[in-house]
């Protein structure tokens, strides 16, 4: 779950990332990974530019068909042949992956248009191979361990301009505020989890709490 999301937007986050990656698993074949990839990065980048459009539900996200063939069929695009192409669909569709609909385009004497949409925001490590991820892990940690010297520096200077404590101030403020807003799983069942890695003269030990209260590498993998 992505930190500070609330709880049912988080739950329906795990859902979408495990349908997702669940299919993907029955696909062996690394150009459908690739397919899957950019059919729904195409299907996210619509539903993104409808939401800050401010189109409400349940308009959000649908492109028609039509349009997913012009731009991603035929002979030197991303797929060769339109069986591949539509049997994908169908099968995204099947596994909850995608959604779909069929209307009368009334503009166009009545004819059936067929639609497709994701129904939930997308992110894109979820296709990320292996290697991918733990880049990304990587990258992460780097940015946790800059925000850590920068949260080491801050409480000097705050101690420099005459703060006595500034790390009393900091735990109060932080349990304060995530009592209202918990930005982790770990921190929510346990409000006092701070206090574990604190020592007699009320230095906290960041990287040991990090490692507790973010997900480890494998969950994060999945």
């Amino acid at each position: 779950m992505t930190p500070g999301k609330r709880g049912w937007e988080g739950r329906r986050e795990e859902e979408a990332r495990r349908k997702i990656q669940k299919f993907l698993q029955g696909r062996r074949n690394p150009e459908t990974k690739q397919y899957v990839g950019k059919l729904i990065e195409k299907l996210e980048k619509v539903r993104k530019e409808d939401t800050e459009r401010k189109i409400k539900e349940p308009e959000v996200g649908w492109v028609r068909v039509k349009t997913l063939l012009d731009e991603f069929v035929g002979e030197g695009k991303l797929i060769k042949n339109q069986t591949t192409f539509y049997r994908l669909l169908d099968d995204l569709f099947q596994d909850l992956v995608i959604d779909k609909r069929v209307r009368k385009m009334d503009q166009e004497r009545g004819r059936q248009a067929t639609f497709y949409r994701i129904p939930f925001e997308y992110r894109q490590e979820w296709l990320a191979t292996r290697d991918g991820l733990e880049d990304a892990y990587a990258a992460r940690m780097l940015c946790i361990h800059d925000l850590i010297e920068q949260l080491m520096i801050a409480q000097e200077l705050l101690t420099e301009m005459g703060c006595g404590n500034p790390h009393e101030i900091i735990i109060e403020r932080f349990t304060r505020q995530m009592k209202k807003k918990p930005s982790c799983t770990a921190y929510k069942e346990d409000p006092n989890l701070i206090n574990e890695f604190m020592d007699r003269n009320g230095q906290i030990n960041y990287p040991e709490l990090l490692k507790k209260i973010l997900p480890k590498k494998e969950d994060s993998a999945l």
